[in-house]
């Protein structure tokens, strides 16, 4: 629920020790998740919470995706 809220997840060393990332969702118009955005680089160079220097660009990644996808 949080990710739902916040429209994006982070994560430090959770699915590969050393990995961070950021990822939102892609939504059709009728709400349903088609596709992701994420960005992944080394947790030294990220930090311990990549979402504050990254969610901005990645949760903008997807709008401008999501503008392009049609529900058919």
């Amino acid at each position: 629920e949080r990710v739902r809220r916040r429209g994006y997840a982070e994560s430090v060393g959770e699915r590969e020790a050393g990995v961070a990332s950021v990822s939102a969702p892609v939504h059709a118009p009728d709400g349903t998740v088609v596709a992701a955005v994420s960005v992944s680089g080394p947790a030294s160079r990220f930090g311990s919470a990549p979402g504050r220097r990254f969610r901005a660009a990645v949760v903008a990644a997807a709008g401008d995706l999501a503008r392009g996808v049609t529900s058919e």
